[in-house]
């Protein structure tokens, strides 16, 4: 999922390309439903590669 760096939110979705923006090559564009804001490919967080890299450390029972 992407993640907003702004408002934190995961209403991220793909600007459509034109064919001549994917002809030549036009880096993607990403779009916030709840902020407004849009963002290059990089500055959105790609938050499935964040997640595996963590590890949850197990709860102690006492």
């Amino acid at each position: 999922m992407l993640r907003c760096p702004d408002c934190k939110s995961y209403g991220i979705y793909p600007i459509k390309r034109r064919w001549w923006q994917r002809f030549l090559k036009v880096p993607h564009r990403y779009h916030c439903q709840d902020c407004g804001r849009d963002y290059r490919h990089g500055d959105v967080l790609n938050t499935r590669s964040r997640d595996a890299l963590e590890v949850a450390e197990p709860e102690e029972v006492p």
